[in-house]
Parts: structure tokens; sequence; C-alpha cells
């Protein structure tokens, strides 16, 4: 299980990255409502399963 932790942790981060990454190189011109809600709560549960899988004992 240990070995999946930093596999997730990394994946997180670097999904985090793209999707900013993506959101300033497009300069949101033509993100709608839905879609900009969709990827603000992906990126804030990506961030909570970051944030837990980090404190994790």
């Amino acid at each position: 299980m240990n070995l999946f932790r930093p596999i997730a942790l990394t994946g997180d981060a670097l999904f985090i990255l793209w999707i900013l990454y993506n959101g300033i190189d497009e300069g949101a011109r033509n993100v709608g409502k839905m879609e900009a809600v969709a990827l603000t709560s992906l990126v804030i549960l990506l961030v909570l399963n970051f944030i837990l899988l980090w404190k994790k004992k």
C-alpha cells in the first residue's frame, strides 16, 4: 500500500498542474460556466486527495 501512495501523490500534483497550465494557456476565453465549475470542482477534489494522502500516518 505504501508503494502506491507516492505514485498517487505525483499523479495528483501533475494533473493539477496540467489543468492549471491549460487554463492559463487558453486564457479562460472559451470556458463556459458549467465547464469552469467542473474544472474547479475537480481541482478541489484533487487537492483534497493530495492533502489526505500526504497527512495519512
